[in-house]
C-alpha cells in the first residue's frame, strides 16, 4: 500500500463485501477499520504516514506559489496518482510546523487581460480535500491599473452550496463566474489551501461565457443607495 488512495480503495472494497453480507458501514468507519487492521491508531495516522512517502514533482511551467508563510507548506504535482490522465497538484501543510490559523498557500497563475476585458468569464476545475481543517477553494480576481488592487473578486468562501471543501472528500467540480470590468488590466486565478490538511486540484479552465451564464452566487450585492451611514440599525 503506497498512498492514501490505495487505502481508500481497500476501504471501499471492504464496504462492498460487508454490504453483500448484509452489513452497511460508512466510508469513514471503513477507513478507520483498514487503518486499525494495518496496525495504526486511526485513519489520520495512516493517511499521514502514507502521504509522507509521496514524491512531488516541481511546479508546472507558468504557475507559481504564493500565500502566507508558504514555507510551512509543501506543494507540487503528485507522482503516484492521476486524475483522467493528469497528475493533480497537491498543497499540504507540513505536520512539523506551527498552526497558522487562517494562513494559506495558493497555486496560481496571472495573465494579461487581453480578450477577457469587459467579458463574463468562468474559471472552473476539480478539487479534493484530505483531512482539511480549513478550506480548499478556487479563486478568481481581476486587477485594475494598480497591481494588487482588484476590481472583481470571488473565492467561493461565502457560498452556502458548492463552496469550499473541508474534511476529506471525493473529487468535486467547482466554478466561479464573474463579469470582468473594462477597468481590469490583468487576471489572477488558482486554488488555495487554508489551514491544516491537504488540498488537491486539477483540470482547470478559464473561458469566456455568454451573458446568460449565471454569475457566481454569494457575492455581496451593491445597495441601491447609501444606507445606515450613522450605524442606527
Amino acid at each position: 500500500m503506497n498512498s492514501p488512495e490505495d487505502a481508500k480503495a481497500h476501504a471501499d472494497k471492504l464496504s462492498a463485501i460487508l454490504k453483500e453480507l448484509g452489513y452497511e458501514i460508512t466510508r469513514g468507519h471503513a477507513l478507520e477499520t483498514v487503518a486499525r487492521f494495518l496496525g495504526y491508531k486511526d485513519w489520520n495516522t495512516l493517511s499521514a504516514k502514507l502521504t509522507q512517502q509521496r514524491t512531488l514533482l516541481p511546479l508546472p511551467e507558468g504557475w507559481q506559489m504564493s500565500g502566507t508563510n508558504i514555507s510551512y507548506f509543501e506543494y507540487g504535482l503528485v507522482t503516484d496518482q492521476k486524475r483522467d490522465g493528469v497528475h493533480p497538484m497537491l498543497i499540504r501543510k507540513k505536520t512539523d510546523t506551527p498552526a497558522l490559523g487562517d494562513g494559506f498557500a495558493t497555486f496560481m497563475q496571472s495573465c494579461e487581460i487581453g480578450e477577457y476585458k469587459g467579458k463574463r468569464v468562468r474559471f472552473k476545475g476539480e478539487l479534493r480535500a484530505e483531512n482539511c481543517e480549513g478550506a480548499v477553494t478556487m479563486w478568481l480576481r481581476a486587477d485594475g491599473e494598480v497591481a494588487g488592487r482588484h476590481v472583481a473578486f470571488a473565492n467561493m468562501e461565502t457560498r452556502k452550496a458548492n463552496g469550499p471543501l473541508t474534511g476529506t472528500t471525493h473529487w468535486e467540480n467547482r466554478e466561479i463566474v464573474l463579469d470582468i470590468p473594462e477597468a481590469a488590466e490583468s487576471l489572477h486565478y488558482g486554488y488555495y489551501l487554508r489551514g491544516e490538511g491537504e488540498g488537491y486540484g486539477c483540470h482547470f479552465e478559464l473561458e469566456i461565457v455568454d451573458k446568460n451564464t449565471k454569475l457566481t452566487d454569494g457575492l455581496p450585492k451593491p445597495l441601491k443607495k447609501p444606507f445606515n451611514l450613522k450605524f442606527w440599525k
